[in-house]
């Protein structure tokens, strides 16, 4: 694609492979990456070294 991570036109390339309206959470382990996907209108985590990010994420599919 030519693009990286936190260029924001990979983030809207992949916006426009998702269902207009979709939900999207986006899990990145650097901070810098998650602005992008938040101008966007993404919810966003940050996935840290202990693992907690997974609770967070298992809790929401319940």
């Amino acid at each position: 694609m030519g693009l990286c991570k936190p260029e924001i036109e990979i983030y809207q390339r992949v916006k426009t492979l998702l269902a207009a309206g979709e939900e999207v959470l986006f899990i990145d382990d650097q901070e810098k990456n998650l602005h992008s996907a938040k101008l966007l209108g993404w919810r966003t985590l940050l996935a840290d070294e202990e693992g907690d990010w997974v609770n967070e994420v298992e809790s929401l599919l319940i």
